[in-house]
């Protein structure tokens, strides 16, 4: 599952998706909210930081990532679409 709306891109992964998943992040001043599988990764403070490296200028981490969104009970959605 994932957060509605969330869009999938791992930072180890960047250079790979990044020709996909940018174009979908036009608006460089929109803020953009990067979370990871739980507080012990890191994959969504390298992707801010890269984010934020290419001019996206309102990026922010939910450090409680998807187990905590989950836990709090917020919407949740699954299969690929966002």
């Amino acid at each position: 599952g994932h957060i509605p709306g969330a869009l999938n891109f791992y930072a180890d992964e960047f250079d790979q998706f990044a020709p996909q998943v940018l174009p979908l992040l036009p608006d460089k001043n929109k803020e953009i909210i990067a979370y990871c599988h739980g507080s012990g990764c890191e994959l969504s403070i390298l992707l801010a930081r890269r984010l934020a490296n290419l001019g996206y200028a309102h990026v922010k981490v939910f450090f409680g990532g998807w187990p905590q969104w989950k836990a709090a009970g917020y919407p949740i959605r699954s299969g690929e679409e966002p």
